[in-house]
Order: C-alpha cells, then sequence, then structure tokens
C-alpha cells in the first residue's frame, strides 16, 4: 500500500476515497446491533451486500484508458493504476494513474 503511495505516509489526495471505501465495507458487513446479525445493507433492502467489486486498496489494475488519454493506438490501452474505491455514482471504480498523476473513474478495469 505505502509503495504506491509514494512514500512512507499516504498522500491527502487519497484521504477522501479512504474513508469512503471504509464506510461501504462497513455497510456491507454484518452487525450485532441488527436483528439477526444482518448487514446494515441488508437490513435495509432484504437483500445481502455483493461483495464481489470490494478489492484491496492500492492493489494493481489495468483500466482501460480512453483514445484521448492513451498515447498511440500502437500502443496497450491499458495502464498500470492503483485500485481506490468504488464509484457508485458512475457504477466504476475510483484509480490512480501514477503516470499522469490523476485520479479517474473507470468502469472496465482488470484486476491482478
Amino acid at each position: 500500500m505505502l509503495a504506491h503511495s509514494g512514500g512512507d505516509s499516504i498522500k491527502p489526495l487519497f484521504w477522501p476515497f479512504l474513508m469512503q471505501y471504509a464506510c461501504k465495507i462497513h455497510r456491507a458487513l454484518p452487525s450485532t446491533a441488527n436483528a439477526h446479525g444482518l448487514s446494515p445493507v441488508e437490513a435495509l433492502t432484504g437483500r445481502p451486500a455483493d461483495l464481489s467489486k470490494f478489492k484491496v486498496m492500492f492493489c494493481d489494475c489495468f483500466p482501460r484508458l480512453p483514445d484521448h488519454i492513451s498515447s498511440s493506438k500502437l500502443n496497450s490501452p491499458r495502464e498500470k493504476a492503483a485500485f481506490l474505491g468504488i464509484d457508485s455514482t458512475r457504477k466504476g471504480f475510483y484509480v490512480f494513474l501514477s503516470s499522469s498523476n490523476r485520479v479517474t473513474t473507470a468502469v472496465d478495469v482488470t484486476f491482478n
């Protein structure tokens, strides 16, 4: 995790993504505060939370980049990035592209 963040501490840019992701995980896990140990999501909707989208923070991923971002048509349309969380408004994933030092949302992402 620290290797992707660029040093011995996490960049302030990443904290909002970390906190949002921690809250999503907290809402998806079972709790003894709810009847029968249901998760808050399951208590609200009646369906268990989908845990398949949860990944390890800062894990390596390879999002497909749009044509206007990738350098040429001969290069791979995927670039190594760090996973930052789930973007629920766009149904994609937040990723940090270290080559351009920016955070973006990607829908088509391959994880290692």
